[in-house]
């Protein structure tokens, strides 16, 4: 459920397939929810044992990996027309997984020549790669795969968020871009920590490339070359600043940071606590100031808020009691 679908790229044979809006979004809208099409449990053995053939059982026993083996046997089990859509998935351009796993079959069957006619391995090679290159491994450590939503690209400057809900894996897709997502544009999403995107080019591009298997960025962040300004600087800069900072030194923290979402255009949950402990520091100068800050620090703190639920969900609830609080105290103030 939701507006988002997977568009053809501009060259036929490529990895250019895309998933973009099917109209415009808003800052903080809900993109898409989606159930996975393929969900293998954390006990991969056990569900081997009962939904796969003895000769997958067999096969995985032998090569000690039952996680590969069930994602196969959760495949199997699908509908046609579902088998057929995750194969079309395919995997993310440059990925060495599809013959990184023929190569381990060959060298298996090498050894045990007797299970060649087990599986077909040329299938069993093609859905590794997809679940393996695609797929997500959910909190409650079961492995899922999403049509729609693994079809996402990683940026560096990404324009949506997702968070999986409840124990059936639904997942939840919002923008997080500051400009909202444009009929036609496409979805992306970060895939690493904010503590990486906020790294300069080099250093970053490294970073994403150890984490997503030799992955090199070429979002448009990444591909306009470096930062106007190094905003891990900045971020640091603005942190720094004290709670007894006087009313020029806060106003220029606030332009800071203005200048930092500029950068940034997209929420992260590290300039939302940044965003709150500014507030603080502004709501405290406004009872020893002619200049009070608490417009400013009732603002901060209400984009603190959207801020955390937007980027953390329901795991971001745990943490803005204080932050909440501390809003209604300055509501109360300013009426």
């Amino acid at each position: 459920e939701g507006g988002a679908a997977v568009r053809a790229g501009p060259r036929a044979g490529t990895d250019q397939a895309r998933l973009c809006a099917t109209h415009a979004f808003d800052y903080g809208e809900v993109v898409l929810r989606e159930r996975p099409v393929l969900l293998v449990p954390k006990d991969a053995v056990t569900f081997l044992r009962d939904a796969g053939s003895d000769a997958m059982v067999e096969v995985s026993r032998r090569l000690g990996d039952a996680e590969r083996l069930a994602a196969f046997a959760a495949f199997s089990r699908l509908p046609c027309e579902s088998r057929e859509a995750v194969l079309a998935m395919g995997v993310s351009a440059g990925s060495t997984v599809v013959t990184g796993t023929q190569r381990v079959i060959g060298m298996f069957l090498k050894d045990f020549p007797e299970f060649a006619s087990a599986l077909d391995w040329e299938l069993f090679a093609r859905v590794v790669g997809v679940v393996s290159d695609r797929g997500t491994k959910l909190p409650g450590g079961e492995r899922a795969l999403y049509l729609l939503s693994d079809r996402a690209r990683h940026s560096c400057s990404p324009n949506a968020v997702i968070e999986t809900l409840g124990e059936n894996g639904t997942r939840e897709v919002r923008v997080i871009a500051h400009e909202g997502i444009a009929e036609n544009e496409e979805i992306t999403m970060s895939f690493v920590s904010d503590e990486i995107l906020l790294q300069p080019l080099d250093k970053r591009r490294e970073a994403v490339k150890a984490a997503r298997r030799g992955h090199l960025c070429a979002c448009t962040r990444c591909s306009t070359g470096d930062d106007l300004e190094p905003v891990a600087l900045l971020l640091q800069g603005i942190a720094a600043m004290r709670r007894d900072s006087m009313v020029e030194e806060l106003r220029s923290s606030i332009s800071d940071l203005a200048r930092l979402d500029a950068l940034l255009p997209f929420a992260m949950a590290s300039k939302a606590r940044l965003r709150a402990k500014l507030a603080q520091a502004c709501e405290e100068n406004s009872s020893t100031s002619s200049e009070p800050l608490l417009s400013e620090a009732a603002g901060l703190y209400e984009a603190s808020l959207d801020e955390t639920f937007l980027v953390l969900g329901q795991k971001g609830l745990q943490k803005v009691d204080n932050v909440k609080r501390r809003l209604q105290q300055v509501q109360e103030q300013l009426e």
